[in-house]
């Protein structure tokens, strides 16, 4: 059970960091594409 709440814990990071990261930076390229 504790291992599976780190385990949403970390995803749901991971998640939040490539939204505020990786997608501003991606989006002009997918605008142009």
């Amino acid at each position: 059970m504790k291992e599976r709440s780190v385990w949403l814990i970390s995803a749901g990071h991971a998640f939040t960091d490539l939204n505020q990261g990786a997608l501003p930076a991606l989006l002009p390229f997918l605008i142009v594409a």
